[in-house]
């Protein structure tokens, strides 16, 4: 059986750093996070698109850019993260 995802190295850190700065992108979360490697850092951004706690953003710039958001779920639970925190 695989560990949640949660149990897992830079999750939490990830989350946090997207609702920090509302949208970031993929090396403002790298660099926040250093030493993470760029692979483990994707691995856990599409698994967290795929829980649907994050979204991927393509911004047509020149050059083009991808920037992380936190969806209405990803939200709730930081919140929910924090408030238990505070206890």
């Amino acid at each position: 059986m695989q560990d949640p995802i949660f149990y897992k190295k830079w999750v939490f850190r990830i989350l946090f750093i997207v609702f920090e700065y509302e949208k970031a992108g993929f090396n403002k979360i790298k660099k926040s996070l250093n030493p993470i490697t760029s692979k483990i850092l994707s691995n856990r951004l599409k698994t967290l698109e795929d829980m649907a706690l994050v979204t991927k953003e393509i911004v047509v710039d020149k050059p083009l850019k991808v920037e992380y958001h936190l969806t209405r779920k990803g939200k709730k639970m930081i919140s929910a993260m924090v408030k238990s925190l505070r206890d």
